[in-house]
């Protein structure tokens, strides 16, 4: 486990699973359990707002971990002979809800075949997977016959024609089979310059991708960061490269476009420039004394704010995927590891009687978008941002009567939207919650006030982001909610609890 602030223990469970970590810091934890061949849920990892989920000290957590996927099948040759000590690696495709990447999506997970040519990837976790043979992965520092090879994806394919995989916890996909193709493949290499910590991971894609073909770390060569990939076949790539020091909190990053026909690329210049960050407070406003009733004592310091990026899917794995930073006692927090952007304050608190009064910036920002809406520039160190929490919170509980989702692909979702005329365009009033697979929905935090109930069936392939982030879908979704929306009162430190919704053909049924 690990604060957001670089701090991390490591426990082990006893027997019967249990744990205790000691000694910590006050503060925001994210909590990351490892087993051979289990998994994590979702749930545990991330909120039902998409967002990493976060434990507070004190706190009395227990977890349950899920088998995980596996994928098996057999690599042959042209001729269908088994290929004997080819390695197979599968590697997950980022989804546009994950804000956070899982380490293990970076260079995927690889295994080699047997002398039967079969091979078995275990512990995988729910998600669409690419699996390819070959690469040079022989987990051999000894020459191999498929060193200079490209990857063949399956089920015959080069990465632009690749079959996604599906793979679900706890089942087992079989007949993954490749058909080694043994294209060959090429090598990029080149150096880094600029601000460079004390090495860097790279990454190459594919233009518009997030999935990585292929990950290289620089090496000290004649005085210079060197790096190469080899094995790239032909096409036209990203290289994306990242370094940074946990201790200063510094940060780089550059990308390169690159183009392969027929031979190696060499003396690629990549110039990493400084990563942006931003600086900001926490104020808690007065009085602020617990007045809901729940004894709850948390402070500042338990706070997290995340920002994240209005792309649906940033190129730049490296540096969106830590967007989140911890209040100090003070309320004080940095952002850091940001690359050029739009981004959106996002707030997780530690109490449900807390909510977002206002966010401010000093200077006032000179355009009319959300003070939560922070555009960055490259290197851009933004400060002056205070977010001014209140007491007395109250929630939504409910319950979609009859509710079955139409399909694996969509998902229906539940607006709350402001009844008011003058906070129709405050975005700090509006939320939005996926309904889950039992038909529930929960929206907690909120504001006193009065608001607008609309439901919509979300398509896997839409925009993830909250709808109301644009301004011409927000006022599509305020007009939609003034003509059918079910209204609510919450009052301060109101628990609205077991709201049952019935939906008709164009949403919920008043």
């Amino acid at each position: 486990m690990g604060t957001l602030n670089a701090v991390s223990k490591t426990e082990s469970t006893d027997e019967n699973g249990k744990f205790s970590v000691r000694d910590l810091v006050i503060g925001a934890y994210r909590i990351s359990i490892q087993a051979p061949a289990y998994v994590q849920s979702d749930e545990e990892t991330h909120g039902p707002d998409g967002l990493p989920k976060f434990y507070r000290t004190g706190e009395d957590v227990n977890f349950t971990l899920e088998k995980g996927g596996v994928l098996t099948g057999t690599v042959t040759d042209p001729s269908g002979v088994p290929l004997v000590g080819i390695g197979v690696t599968a590697i997950r495709i980022r989804q546009p809800e994950e804000t956070n990447f899982p380490n293990d999506s970076l260079a995927g997970v690889s295994r080699m075949t047997d002398d039967r040519g079969i091979y078995r990837i275990y512990g995988l976790r729910a998600g669409k997977y690419l699996v390819f043979a070959g690469s040079g992965r022989n987990f051999s520092p000894r020459p191999g016959p498929f060193d200079r090879d490209s990857p063949t994806y399956y089920p015959n394919s080069t990465r632009d024609t690749a079959s996604v995989v599906v793979v679900q916890n706890g089942q087992e996909t079989p007949g993954i089979d490749i058909r080694y193709r043994g294209d060959r493949g090429f090598t990029i290499s080149g150096t880094l310059t600029g601000v460079i910590e004390k090495f860097a991971l790279l990454s190459l894609t594919l233009p518009g991708s997030s999935t990585p073909i292929g990950t290289a770390f620089s090496r000290e060569e004649d005085g210079r960061n060197a790096f190469a990939f080899p094995n790239v076949p032909n096409g036209d790539y990203k290289i994306i490269a990242y370094s940074n020091d946990d201790k200063s909190g510094r940060a780089s990053s550059g990308t390169m476009n690159v183009s392969i026909k027929n031979g190696d690329v060499e003396g690629m210049v990549v110039a990493l420039r400084p990563l942006s960050s931003i600086t900001g407070r926490i104020v808690l406003t007065t009085p602020f004394e617990p007045k809901c009733g729940t004894g709850s004592t948390t402070g500042v310091e338990q706070t997290v704010v995340s920002a994240q990026s209005e792309k649906n899917l940033p190129e730049n794995m490296f540096a969106n995927r830590m967007s989140n930073a911890g209040a100090d006692i003070g309320g004080m927090f940095i952002i850091r590891r940001l690359s050029a952007g739009n981004y959106r304050l996002r707030t997780s608190l530690p109490s449900t009687d807390w909510y977002i009064r206002s966010i401010e910036r000093q200077p006032a920002s000179k355009t009319a978008n959300p003070a939560e809406s922070v555009t960055l520039s490259g290197g851009e160190n933004l400060s002056g941002l205070g977010i001014a929490l209140a007491n007395g919170a109250g929630s939504v509980e409910g319950h979609v009567a009859g509710y079955q989702s139409a399909d694996q692909a969509s998902f229906r979702h539940i607006y709350l939207v402001p009844n008011e005329k003058d906070r129709s365009d405050d975005t700090l009033r509006f939320s939005e919650m996926p309904v889950a697979t039992d038909g529930t929905f929960s929206f907690r935090n909120l504001a006193p006030g009065r608001y607008f109930l609309v439901s919509r069936i979300v398509k896997e392939t839409e925009n993830i982001r909250p709808v109301y982030w644009d301004a011409k879908a927000r006022s599509s979704l305020v007009a939609e909610a003034a003509a059918s929306g079910l209204a609510v009162e919450v009052k301060p430190c109101q628990s609205i609890k077991e709201l049952e919704l019935k939906l008709g053909p164009n949403g919920i049924i008043k």
